[in-house]
């Protein structure tokens, strides 16, 4: 048996696709799987790496080699029995590779009435996201309830994530996303807010996981950082597994984005699987969508593509986000999830100082602090077991 995955996105790798296939091969290690990347905005240019780098993966396509499929298919690359799970992408692609290809198909949290004959069935991610499909015309037996898959991710990878020595100091994670161009000019940004914490809270720790979607060579590459004329922050250097301010505030980096998580006692970060990431395990954290440079803000359909248009693009896009700004969007998903504000957001134009203000409350009461880790907790709990129950359906 083959199980093809269709993924687009850091998130949609790291924190789906990953225990998805851990719970597969568990249940079945004969079982091949076989990743099929399609285009994305949100996409880094580093999926085909590190889905090849995940335990239990067969074969990787690219986008391009995913695209061909539907034009000229050789169907005898895939078993006989395969069947293809999409988990990021247009579901437009979804439904063509399973006719091209003849395989059944499965969609988890996503569905449209003009695609469902193509589709066996969908995973929701829970009972609203069931309606949210019945409501688009998807057959309500053919919606099954799950869970969220992400949450098993992060219960998979912090039991090996590892220790961080605190000594009983306050620790907080600095996460400036998955791709490069985010990284670059947020790593300025988050240390200046770094600069500002180690000031009014001495002996604090401060560590900045790499995202293993960014290329290590092409940012080191990059140092020393200074503040961008948009992006105020502090001057940076780097110092083998260190950057160091120019204050003197130091940042611990590492590749452990869990074990940073996992021991934090607060997080820096933007939208993103992060903040569900942090959201699973308990973490207080603020989820920042700065609009100092609106037009680079990554976005779904349309809006996300026009800052590849010549000329015009990027100006239309930067009005469209602003407005989007006014209405006050919730950004991340653990608020999107509770439709309300557990964590502090912020969607403005920012800096070190009004995002330290934002958070101080927060730093100084550790009630504030509880209070955010016990509706975190109760808020994701009940999605355990995505993972397996897809990986059961799929295979049976």
């Amino acid at each position: 048996m083959e199980i093809l995955i269709t993924a687009n996105s850091p998130g949609e790798i790291a924190g789906w696709t990953r225990p998805v296939v851990k719970c597969i091969k568990s249940r079945s290690p004969e079982t091949k799987i076989t990743i099929l990347l399609l285009p994305c905005s949100f996409s880094s240019g580093r999926e085909m790496e590190v889905a090849q780098s995940l335990q239990g993966i067969d074969r990787v396509f690219s986008v391009k080699k995913t695209l061909s499929l539907i034009f000229k298919t050789n169907r005898d690359i895939f078993e006989k029995d395969s069947v293809l799970l999409h988990l990021g992408g247009d579901l437009f692609f979804a439904a063509i590779l399973s006719r091209r290809l003849k395989v059944p198909v499965w969609a988890y949290e996503w569905g449209q009435k003009k695609w469902d004959r193509t589709f066996r069935g969908y995973f929701a991610r829970d009972e609203e996201n069931k309606k949210t499909l019945v409501k688009r015309g998807i057959p309500s037996e053919k919606v099954h309830v799950v869970g969220d898959p992400i949450v098993d991710s992060v219960y998979f990878r912090s039991d090996e994530a590892g220790e961080i020595e605190k000594n009983g100091k306050m620790l907080i994670g600095l996460m400036p996303g998955s791709r490069i161009r985010e990284a670059l000019a947020l790593i300025p940004l988050f240390c200046g807010v770094a600069e500002i914490i180690g000031e009014k809270f001495p002996g604090t720790l401060f560590y900045l996981p790499i995202s293993p979607f960014i290329d290590r060579n092409k940012l080191d590459s990059s140092f020393p950082l200074s503040p961008e004329k948009d992006f105020p922050g502090a001057k940076v250097r780097k110092e083998g597994d260190k950057l160091i301010t120019e204050n003197g505030v130091v940042v611990n980096i590492t590749d452990n984005s869990m074990k940073v998580i996992k021991h934090s006692d607060f997080i820096i970060t933007i939208p993103g699987t992060t903040t569900a990431e942090a959201g699973a395990l308990g973490i207080p954290h603020i989820s920042i969508l700065p609009l100092n440079r609106p037009e680079l803000i990554p976005y779904v359909g349309i809006i996300g593509l026009l800052e590849y248009v010549p000329i015009v693009g990027k100006p239309i896009k930067a009005k469209i986000m602003k407005a989007l700004s006014k209405k006050k969007p919730l950004l991340s998903q653990p608020n999107l999830r509770a439709k309300r504000e557990v964590i502090p957001e912020m969607m403005e134009v920012v800096n070190p100082e009004n995002i330290f203000e934002r958070i101080k409350p927060y730093l100084e009461d550790p009630a504030k602090l509880n209070e955010i880790r016990n509706d975190l907790l109760s808020l994701y709990s009940p999605y355990r077991g995505a993972a397996d129950k897809m990986a059961e359906m799929l295979i049976t």
